[in-house]
């Protein structure tokens, strides 16, 4: 019987590695004569026409260690996807995919997938990137590009369409490539969403014709393997199940399931609520501070016992930093989303190949899309603001009603983060928010929360409107100011530095053209006092609220009339 009929062994593998190391050394030197590069990336705009598109499944129905691997697989196409999309490659160049794609290191945040190796599907780390060297091949074929390289896999892999149709396209580091070119320019578009990658060529006009025409090779199996019959089988068989105990691979480890993570910002009470009552034993916490250590209450989050987490410390008090120098204009508004950004990233490094589910904080959640982490993952956000889109429509209105009011127009956050923000709250299952007009806004997919009342202050009631602040345009401070001269009632901004800073209240306005944690309104409603607010602040229709439009000083000032004529007690959480 031929070597390559029998189980493999410890020396075959280290024959194996040897030629293949060999193999890319020679790869490299030759690379570098011919001048074979990674190509940058441009704006899709400028490539308006598609000329081939392709949808692959990422998920195959598979058990036990073979789930393990599957979910190694698609975290790997999740790091490789990323690395692909907005490609430019130039008219008459070769691209090279393990250019683009570079190598699967655990370092690069690659897992353990499926790999053909001397006939048998073996763990190994970038394993499963042929599913997206497929993909990439067939789009090639679709677009009648010159193939340059193209390589078939030497066995039969079951559930792969692609492998047994011959148009399949392995590859590995970095001897055994994917390589064609265009007559024309042309961007790679790809995609992961749930349950699906898309991947498309884009030109700068319609499809090119007369290319060179390439209809690919049968499928040849270049090794064989004995079954327990001894009969010839050309099936590839998967380490993870062929259940050969006597192969040197034979994996004895444990199964890992799948798993959720938390990713959290700030800690809300609400969501505080709302985990408590979801989490659950195996599910991974990433957290930005230990807030009990650093003694901060926005960040105080009370661990179960035995309860593992992960701490962003440092990007965390980096952030507090630049917030804390920073003004309240557009430059503090950037630094947020720097840090963000930052602390997005971090939590994107305790994010194994295992964690299938995401809820995730909606200051995260652009950042996350970008990084193509959301990739084959389904996620839940935790909302606490109208998205991005929303607030600089209304922002972008009130300014040109109100130019003189510089601060509505001193910030809007990059296309690219409010293009980010919008596709993600598209493809997440739930929207998961107190804030009422959120809910409102995403429909079906929200899961609306109730706001968790505080305790009742006592206070010294009076004829003050109160205003909750900051002193901003964009809170509705001039149009509150306003309503105040009209009913000759006075003016008095929220002074957190005050014992009670309802003292004098007759009731509290808030007509915010966008707002997030209406915490003083909440506050005030506990305590008996009035409020008219815009549904901006998220409270929704609920007793002792009286909801008006905001910018509207007219509709303002008659909703402050009706709410003064009612007596109202205090509320009581819904």
């Amino acid at each position: 019987m031929p070597d390559q009929n029998r189980v493999p062994t410890r020396a075959s593998a280290v024959i194996f590695r040897g030629k293949a190391t060999l193999l890319q050394a020679r790869r490299a030197v030759v690379d570098r004569k011919n001048g074979v590069r990674r190509f940058d990336q441009g704006e899709a705009t400028a490539f308006p026409f598609v000329w081939a598109q392709i949808s692959v499944p990422l998920w195959s129905k598979v058990e036990g260690a073979e789930a393990t691997l599957e979910r190694g697989k698609v975290h790997n196409m999740r790091r490789a996807v990323v690395r692909l999309d907005g490609v430019v490659v130039p008219a008459h160049q070769i691209f090279s995919f393990w250019k683009h794609v570079g190598r699967a290191t655990r370092k690069r945040g690659f897992a353990k997938g499926r790999l053909l190796r001397e006939g048998c599907l073996v763990p190994a780390m970038g394993g499963g990137l042929c599913a997206l060297s497929n993909a990439l091949y067939e789009l090639a074929l679709r677009a009648d590009f010159e193939i340059v390289e193209r390589h078939a896999h030497s066995q039969r892999v079951i559930g792969s369409v692609a492998v047994l149709s011959g148009r399949d396209a392995t590859v590995a580091w970095n001897y055994v490539d994917l390589r064609f070119r265009a007559k024309q320019a042309m961007l790679i578009e790809a995609r992961i969403g749930r349950d699906q990658m898309v991947i498309s060529f884009r030109g700068q006009s319609a499809r090119p014709t007369g290319s060179v025409d390439v209809t690919p090779r049968d499928f040849v199996p270049l090794a064989m393997v004995v079954d327990e019959r001894g009969a010839l089988d050309v099936t590839a068989h998967s380490c993870a199940s062929c259940g050969v105990e006597t192969c040197f691979r034979h994996d004895k480890k444990s199964v890992t399931r799948g798993q959720r993570a938390w990713l959290w910002d700030e800690l809300w009470p609400e969501f505080q609520e709302f985990w408590q009552g979801n989490h659950e034993g195996n599910d991974v916490l990433l957290l930005p501070l230990d807030g009990a250590k650093w003694r901060a209450a926005r960040y105080h989050f009370p661990l179960l016992t035995g309860q593992v987490a992960h701490f962003a410390t440092f990007p965390t008090l980096q952030r507090a930093i630049m917030l804390r120098r920073a003004g309240n204009g557009g430059g503090r508004a950037a630094l947020g989303l720097r840090g963000d950004q930052t602390l997005a990233a971090h939590y994107e490094r305790h994010l194994s190949a295992d964690i299938t589910h995401l809820v995730i904080a909606q200051s995260l959640l652009p950042f996350l899309w970008r990084s193509g982490a959301l990739g084959g993952r389904g996620f839940d956000v935790l909302a606490t603001r109208l998205p991005l889109q929303i607030m600089h429509d209304r922002l972008d209105a009130a300014f040109a009603r109100h130019p003189d009011c510089v601060s509505l127009g001193d910030f809007r956050a990059p296309c690219e983060i409010v293009e980010a923000e919008s596709c993600a709250l598209r493809q997440a299952r739930r929207i998961i928010t107190p804030h009422a007009e959120v809910a409102t806004l995403c429909g079906k997919q929200s899961l609306l929360l109730p706001w968790k009342m505080p305790p009742r202050r006592e206070f010294r009631r009076g004829d003050a409107l109160i205003f909750p602040g900051p002193d901003l345009a964009r809170k509705g401070t001039s149009i509150a100011r306003a309503a105040g001269r009209a009913l000759d009632m006075n003016f008095q901004l929220w002074d957190a530095s005050a014992p009670n800073p309802l003292d004098g209240a007759a009731i509290v306005v808030a007509p915010s053209i966008i707002e997030e944690r209406p915490q003083k309104l909440l506050l005030a409603l506990a305590s008996g006092v009035p409020v008219v607010a815009s549904a901006a602040c998220g409270l929704g229709a609920r007793e002792g609220v009286t909801l008006v439009a905001p910018d509207d000083e007219a509709a303002l000032s008659n909703a402050i009339r009706a709410a003064l004529t009612l007596p109202v007690e205090p509320a009581v959480s819904l």
